[in-house]
């Protein structure tokens, strides 16, 4: 008499009769396509997405670039509008009466008569005589 003495607890065989391969098959998703045709699309899908964000951080580099060169062009835009208007301030008061007068007796010798001066042509000297 053959005694199996085993202190594990004993499971009889059950026969496969595709009952249990049938529930098991039915909670697994099933995919049209296949599973290759689904994992490309994946990757296709995750390529996409690397892509897309290489592209934004690429586009907001760029951005804060122009940004800094916007701000530089600024600046030196300030400064050429205040250069202008110093300069403008300088022509209007060359161009004054008593600047021109001033500028034209320094250059020329040109002065204009007093009120109650005269200027005669001195022929033997060959320029003007105040009188």
């Amino acid at each position: 008499m053959i005694i199996h003495n085993s202190t594990e607890s004993y499971t009889r065989p059950v026969v496969n009769i595709g009952v249990r391969q049938q529930s098991v098959r039915s909670s697994i998703w099933d995919i049209p396509g296949g599973s290759v045709l689904w994992k490309a699309i994946g990757r296709l899908a995750g390529g996409v997405c690397a892509a897309t964000i290489a592209i934004h951080l690429m586009l907001g580099a760029y951005s804060s670039h122009l940004s800094e060169k916007v701000t530089a062009f600024e600046g030196q835009r300030h400064q050429l509008m205040d250069r202008n208007i110093t300069l403008r301030a300088t022509r209007a008061g060359m161009l004054t009466k008593q600047a021109v007068e001033a500028a034209a007796g320094k250059a020329l010798s040109l002065y204009s008569p007093g009120k109650g001066q005269r200027f005669v042509y001195n022929r033997n000297k060959g320029w003007f005589d105040s009188l």
